[in-house]
Formats: structure tokens, C-alpha cells, sequence
């Protein structure tokens, strides 16, 4: 999110006065996407998980009122809804193919949001020794073709097995250097 840079530009906007306003029903919101995340299993807003807004919107308020079959109120993934259409109805409009930190998008190779959510521009590469140095694209797309790779590293592991372990511990206990 983009506050603006001017003071009482800033001050107009009282982001603390959502919380305040609305503590309750932003907490159910909460339950949606914890109740969310282990349904499809992801750590973040999945895009590609959900796309259609507006007709779930209205589902779920013709259903106002009641506890869906997984313990949720039917209002608050109406809500949920109403402030993921909003989301991308802002973004739309800004133009700059920015979304959101907490969010990505599976359908297009990009993975939820984690201790190295904001390294674009960043790969993973072997050399022949086994060193690891990071240049490139994303660790994700990194990672994904080293795995493929079955040479042996100095010391007897492979390659894919190396992506392995970055992928299930992204701190390995080496410093990321940019190319």
C-alpha cells in the first residue's frame, strides 16, 4: 500500500479507525482466511484460488445471517468478498501490475508469501564446487530448475536435493549475495 507522501494527506486517511471501528467483524474476516488457507492449503491470498468476486459476494449474502459448514459466518467471507474485489479493483486502476504483499498468484509459478517473498529479480545457482550464489529471476523458478538437475556437488549431494532442503529451509545458513 502507497500512503501519501504529504503529512495531512497521510493524516486523512485513519487506517487505525478500521480496527478500531470494526475489531469484531475484522476478526471474523480473519477466521475466512485462516478457514481459507487450510481448505487449499497456502499461506497467503492465492489468486488463482479466487477469482470470482462478485458472484461468491452474493452468495454468500443471500446465506446473511448463518454459519457455513465450516464454522464461518456466511457475512464475513461476504466480506471477505467485498474487500478482495476492492483490492484488485485499486490495483486495477493503479496500473503498475503491483498487488498485494499478503497475496500471489499459483497459476503463474509464483508461490505465497515467505521469508523471501520480495526477492525478485533473485535465482539460485550451483556452482561445480557446490558454492551457492543468488542471481536472476525468483528463488522459486531457481529452485524449481535445479531440482531437475542431477549432478553431484563436492560433497556427494545432488543438485536436486540441495533445492530440496532451500525449499523446505530458505536459511540454510548461508548469506544471499545479489548477482
Amino acid at each position: 500500500m502507497t500512503l501519501p507522501s504529504d503529512y495531512d494527506a497521510r493524516k486523512a486517511i485513519p487506517l487505525a479507525s478500521v480496527l478500531d471501528y470494526f475489531e469484531d467483524a475484522l476478526a471474523e474476516v480473519a477466521r475466512v482466511i485462516g478457514a481459507g488457507q487450510a481448505q487449499h492449503g497456502t499461506t497467503g491470498w492465492d489468486r488463482a484460488k479466487s477469482k470470482d468476486e462478485e458472484s461468491t459476494l452474493l452468495r454468500h449474502f443471500l446465506e446473511r445471517g448463518s454459519i457455513d459448514v465450516d464454522g464461518v459466518r456466511h457475512s464475513a467471507k461476504m466480506a471477505w468478498r467485498a474487500l478482495a474485489l476492492l483490492q484488485k479493483e485499486i490495483e486495477a486502476a493503479r496500473g503498475d501490475g503491483k498487488i498485494s504483499r499478503g497475496s500471489y498468484d499459483s497459476s503463474k509459478h509464483a508461490h505465497a508469501p515467505g521469508p523471501y517473498s520480495d526477492m525478485s529479480g533473485v535465482r539460485v545457482t550451483f556452482s561445480e564446487n557446490g558454492n551457492r550464489r543468488l542471481i536472476g529471476d525468483t528463488i522459486h523458478d531457481a529452485i524449481i530448475a535445479e531440482i531437475n538437475r542431477d549432478e553431484c556437488l563436492s560433497d556427494g549431494r545432488k543438485a536436486n536435493e540441495v533445492a530440496r532442503d532451500l525449499l523446505t529451509n530458505p536459511n540454510p545458513g548461508y548469506s544471499p549475495r545479489s548477482g
